[in-house]
């Protein structure tokens, strides 16, 4: 998770998500394409075009990067201390993690550790819920506590937490949909990019429109 200062005052955040193989195989790139998903709950595998029977495809890589503008980290410093907010937020993200226990790779996870029984699939789901209700805390405190300390300008204190906060993000990806979410409304960017030297490349670039709950801020 890497901060960068730009102009002035001025500064952004990236998230960013990287594999390459210089060796690569069908095997392995689908296998990075799911570890992607898993972590942050995109949808890629279905964007991608590999053939059967080509197992040996060289150089291949897959990036991921979202890019946080100042809007969408000032509306986080902003909101992240208000109890009010986090309390919405705790209501989202409990709805973000029903979707996806109802959904069938939700199932699948939850199949895995438990024998499928009703019972034990409502102890999936409030696990689930605690572990992402823990990472969304940690990452409204990392925020609140950054919008303590930015008056205008970066130091490395600002960045030290900063990058905190994006581990919190990247390590569950409930609460990095949810967030996803939640910033559109701020302007962020999303690249993706699917690259070899045997495979269909695959390039997208999404950038949502700031409005104006963030601008007036």
């Amino acid at each position: 998770y890497n901060q960068e200062k730009l102009q002035g005052t001025d500064f952004h955040a990236k998230a960013k998500w990287h594999w390459e193989n210089d060796h690569g195989t069908r095997r392995g790139l689908i296998l990075a394409i799911k570890d992607l998903e898993q972590e942050t709950g995109i949808r890629v595998l279905d964007k991608v075009s590999i053939e059967y029977g080509q197992e040996h495809l060289g150089y291949v890589q897959v990036s991921s990067e979202y890019e946080l503008n100042l809007a969408s980290l000032v509306y986080l410093m902003k909101k992240s201390g208000d109890k009010e907010y986090q309390k919405n937020m705790e209501r989202k993200l409990e709805r973000t993690v029903l979707a996806y226990i109802e959904s069938e790779a939700g199932r699948k996870e939850c199949l895995k550790d438990t024998l499928g029984g009703g019972i034990e699939l409502k102890r999936c789901e409030y696990r689930m819920s605690r572990r992402a209700n823990i990472r969304l805390r940690k990452v409204l405190s990392a925020f609140n506590s950054i919008g303590k300390m930015y008056t205008g300008r970066v130091d490395k204190k600002i960045i030290d937490k900063l990058a905190l906060a994006g581990k919190s993000l990247w390590q569950n990806k409930l609460v990095f949909s949810l967030f996803k979410e939640e910033l559109k409304q701020c302007g962020i960017s999303h690249k993706l990019n699917i690259n070899g030297y045997r495979i269909n490349n695959f390039s997208q670039i999404s950038k949502f429109e700031t409005s104006a709950s963030c601008q007036n801020l």
